[in-house]
């Protein structure tokens, strides 16, 4: 678990520095203040900085079209965007830095992307790789992993009661959930399926709305994480807010139960209500919640929250998006 994190020379971030991190992380901010990008370079701390990681950030932004300028003909330079000022000449003397931080001094685990004739080299600045399970899960994005694989890694598994138990969030009757081969335009898929309490018949979970889609694929990322990351883009997308509290009570019960790191991004008022009722129930270090701002030397600053901060800010109606 990152106890800190520190990032330099990548996306909007000069230097971005997080001097705390819980175990249930809630970062807020407006448009275009790298709430995306954290999430993207805990993404690539994890991953050892893979290449499919790394390629698959760029397609999420439509980096990698191609013809947007001729002079990038070599492949490299769509990994431009990913360095502050996506200028490849300074890229040499300004790697991506993405490592955790204690009192100012890097530590181990420190990542390194850099440009080499035209290729992308990937390194942990005392030699060692490693990598840490972390499941993403965004509502604008398309999902890396479907509902499906993700259901088998816990099929016949106590967890499975956990998914269950957070699907009656929203829908109380669901008693069981499995999935089901379909196929339309000669395009095989697997679809979820539910069994309601008063009811003998499988029916399909997007019948009971989408809501309750997005909190199946919210919960499958999450209980596949274990002693990793969960990363969650725009928590609030697709769930009213009068489920909210209830799921981040799950995601603080299930992050300690499995022992994952969470770390999600809002603009919502009411996710972050939600959010300071359910850490307010735990010890204050399981929580952490965070306010990005644009910095003009910096790209963006970042203003932790206690969680006596935070609930005065609700109480007083002061403005954290």
């Amino acid at each position: 678990m990152l106890d800190s994190l520190s990032i330099s020379n990548f996306r909007l971030f000069k230097k971005l520095l997080i001097p705390r991190l819980g175990r249930v992380n809630l970062f807020s901010g407006k448009n275009g203040t790298g709430k995306s990008s954290i999430l993207e370079a805990v993404m690539i701390y994890a991953s050892n900085a893979n290449f499919k990681i790394l390629d698959s950030l760029v397609k999420a932004r439509n980096e990698d079209v191609k013809g947007l300028n001729s002079v990038y003909v070599h492949n490299y330079f769509r990994f431009r965007h990913l360095f502050n000022g996506r200028n490849p000449a300074a890229i040499e003397e300004n790697p991506v830095l993405i490592c955790v931080d204690e009192n100012s001094r890097i530590v181990p685990r420190s990542f390194v992307i850099q440009d080499t004739d035209w290729t992308i080299k990937i390194g942990n600045k005392d030699g060692s790789s490693v990598t840490v399970p972390h499941k993403y899960v965004s509502i604008n994005k398309n999902h890396p992993d479907s509902a499906a694989e993700l259901w088998d890694e816990i099929n016949l598994l106590p967890i499975e009661d956990d998914v269950i138990e957070a699907l009656q969030i929203i829908h109380p009757g669901v008693k069981r959930i499995g999935f089901v081969d379909f196929t339309e335009n000669n395009r095989p898929e697997r679809v979820p399926v539910v069994v309601l309490k008063d009811m003998a018949e499988r029916i399909p979970l997007k019948s009971l709305g989408e809501g309750v889609v997005h909190l199946l694929h919210i919960v499958l990322a999450l209980v596949n994480a274990k002693q990793g990351f969960f990363l969650l883009d725009e928590a609030e997308n697709g769930l009213h807010w009068s489920v909210q509290e209830k799921l981040w009570q799950i995601i603080f019960q299930l992050a300690n139960k499995l022992d994952i790191q969470v770390l999600a991004t809002t603009h919502s008022k009411d996710c972050i209500a939600a959010f300071q009722a359910a850490w307010a129930e735990r010890a204050e270090e399981e929580g952490g919640f965070y306010r990005l701002d644009p910095d003009p030397e910096w790209g963006a600053k970042c203003t932790p929250y206690s969680l006596r901060t935070l609930s005065n800010a609700l109480k007083n109606h002061v403005e954290m998006r």
